[in-house]
């Protein structure tokens, strides 16, 4: 008889252990992923985890494309086109109606200033609230502007922005 209540104890104490894994994983799980406005059940907190890593998987995957599409339009990477005019490449991804990033890869046909740039966000109504340079070989430059619309009930028009920045920077 001893040793049966010795032998429940082991699978009780087991168990508790295991439960309180469970929770410890749990927790980590819920702290990985965006904040939830209630709490979700394990099988919700299950279904939302799996939908989170498709959502960062095709966020990667969308990363990497656009990537690749830079370093083509670069002509592989290299950057190194003796001779070769190189027109500007711009780029306008627009988040929702008042939130506009700006993506232009310098050219080598012309030279433009970025306060010219930055004029023509602002006289279309756009503040700008971060830029970012980055060099690449051959003396091109990607440039990445952030912008919100300075009235959100009016929004931005991208693609008058992006027939202005054209005209300036080709």
């Amino acid at each position: 008889m001893e040793r049966a209540s010795s032998s429940r104890q082991h699978r009780n104490i087991q168990e508790r252990n295991r439960r309180l894994r469970m929770r410890e994983l749990c927790s980590t799980l819920v702290s990985l992923l965006p904040p939830q406005p209630t709490r979700v059940t394990v099988y919700e907190l299950i279904g939302k985890a799996t939908s989170y890593i498709n959502q960062l998987k095709e966020r990667i995957k969308a990363a990497n494309d656009e990537k690749n599409q830079v370093l083509k339009l670069l002509g592989g990477g290299n950057g190194d086109r003796t001779g070769e005019e190189i027109r500007a490449v711009v780029k306008l991804t627009s988040r929702n109606q008042c939130s506009l990033e700006v993506n232009i890869i310098s050219g080598t046909n012309k030279t433009f200033m970025l306060h010219e740039v930055i004029s023509i966000l602002q006289e279309e109504g756009a503040q700008v609230s971060n830029i970012a340079l980055h060099n690449i070989v051959g003396h091109r430059t990607i440039y990445v502007i952030h912008s919100q619309a300075i009235n959100s009930r009016i929004g931005l028009e991208t693609s008058r922005i992006e027939e202005r920045l054209l005209d300036l920077l080709c």
